[in-house]
């Protein structure tokens, strides 16, 4: 493809070449600026098709941005920016080598699989994933995973991606450099057998620092062994406790410092929206621990929801403005003031689209 000239982005010109003495009409950008440039004007996925026209260089730098979050199936109208279809780089795989793969695709979500996806091909190929999310693997999926050095975040049902209970090798090389993982699974054994042969897995994996579970009928067995695991850091139940229902834990459990039951409105979104501007659970556990910890939070609190803030206005910390349609309830003004706090993610200011969190300093009372 011919660069097209583009004024002040490297453009030359012949009058230029004939009078190398005279100021240039068209300076040239240092090409790591003139990069960086391009990659925030990229950030909304929208723009990057129009971008990469632009010329050659500029497609080389930001179509791998194309592919940074992908993703089986998710609503295109629930607020938040767009990602590439899973379908679309089922499509695309075999098109370009595995080192682009390996550099461009960091979050991958999919779940509903079809026999003839080419699921291996793509895990073989996208080696530099940081957050891998995936129901109902099969167990073929495991020689492709034992390639991941980059691989922090894993969401996955662990009985089904070993084959049985009794296959479960938290010592396989996929879990080397997890340091979060979050088990989809619901018990088909006793929740007494399932915690015993988790557990005594989990300290093969060197890294592992935050842990959840989604099942509530496995946290009675499970999280009296978790409570002996003291390299963890958070232990996240994503249900609410039900007294009412037979739920409860002991008092001396429930005041764990590292132990939280968060109860998610849309998971898949919560997802996205880790995987977008680094903002799920995970970032919500460690704030309510860390608030709690600091006496900001009642001691003997340990259940909330992901969607309401009255715990962050109480401890002084960040208020989310979240509504029904995904669109921030604070104008443009308060945004601003709020980037004077935090560093925000680029395509929360494109216009039409907004992550879901959007954050703004709590008053203190």
């Amino acid at each position: 493809m011919a660069e097209s000239s583009v004024a002040g982005f490297g453009s030359d010109s012949t009058a230029d070449s004939m009078a190398p003495n005279l100021p240039s009409r068209n300076p040239r950008l240092p090409l790591e600026l003139e990069r960086e440039v391009f990659e925030m004007a990229a950030s909304s996925l929208g723009n990057i098709f129009n971008l990469i026209l632009v010329a050659s260089r500029v497609k080389e730098w930001i179509e791998p941005l194309l592919y940074r979050v992908v993703v089986r199936v998710y609503n295109r109208n629930d607020g938040l920016p767009r990602f590439t279809p899973f379908e679309t780089l089922v499509h695309k795989i075999g098109s370009k080598p595995p080192v682009f793969w390996s550099k461009s695709v960091k979050s991958l979500a999919f779940y509903g699989i079809e026999e003839q996806d080419p699921v291996e091909q793509i895990l073989t190929a996208c080696t530099g994933l940081v957050r891998l999310c995936t129901a109902s693997p099969r167990s073929r999926f495991l020689p492709a995973l034992k390639n991941f050095p980059a691989l922090r975040h894993l969401c996955i049902e662990i009985e089904a991606l070993f084959g049985g209970l009794s296959f479960v090798d938290f010592a396989h090389p996929a879990f080397h450099n997890i340091t979060h993982l979050e088990l989809l699974d619901v018990p088909r054994a006793s929740a007494d057998e399932r915690a015993h042969q988790i557990c005594t897995g989990l300290v093969h994996i060197p890294k592992l620092t935050h842990i959840a579970l989604n099942a509530e009928v496995m946290y009675r067995a499970l999280f009296p062994l978790l409570y002996l695991l003291t390299h963890l850091r958070a232990i996240v139940l994503l249900g609410r406790i039900r007294a009412d229902l037979g739920f409860d834990l002991p008092t001396h459990l429930t005041m764990e410092g590292r132990f939280v039951s968060i109860r998610q409105t849309d998971w898949k979104r919560d997802w996205l929206s880790g995987a977008d501007t680094g903002e799920d659970f995970w970032a919500l556990a460690d704030k309510f621990l860390a608030a709690r910890r600091a006496g900001k939070v009642d001691r003997s609190r340990f259940n909330i929801y992901d969607d309401e803030d009255e715990w962050l206005a109480v401890a002084g910390g960040f208020r989310i403005c979240d509504t029904a349609s995904g669109q921030p309830t604070i104008d443009f003004t308060s945004i601003i003031r709020a980037a004077s706090i935090i560093q925000p993610s680029f395509s929360s200011f494109k216009g039409v689209t907004y992550p879901r969190h959007m954050w703004e300093k709590a008053s203190t009372p």
